[in-house]
């Protein structure tokens, strides 16, 4: 079993963004990116931490149902997170650490 710390949930929807963004625009946006991506953050933790969880139990554990069922909320919760985050325009790269790109052009 590989260390929680490198433990990928099962992939969220990609994010794909919308725009591109000028280096003004990325920084207003910010302030609401940085919320979103909190949020990501915080409900990967948790996800990781229920997967971890899981596989300590049997398969016949009843233990096991209460869990999964956190698990399919916290999945549904990143992706309507990462949803959001590219509703704004924005690329998630790490929902572990954070890792976001604002999509845009150098000095063309």
């Amino acid at each position: 079993m590989a260390a929680p710390q490198f433990f990928v949930p099962p992939r969220v929807t990609p994010s794909r963004p919308k725009r591109r963004f000028t280096l003004e625009q990325a920084n207003r946006t910010l302030p609401l990116v940085s919320r979103i991506v909190t949020d990501i953050v915080q409900v990967h933790k948790n996800y990781t931490a229920k997967q971890v969880q899981l596989e300590k139990l049997s398969q016949n554990s009843k233990h096991r149902a209460p869990i999964e069922k956190d698990l399919e909320v916290a999945h549904d919760r990143l992706n309507k997170l990462v949803d959001e985050l590219s509703g704004v325009g924005c690329e998630l790269k790490d929902p572990q650490v954070g890792l976001i790109d604002f999509v845009g052009r150098h000095q063309s």
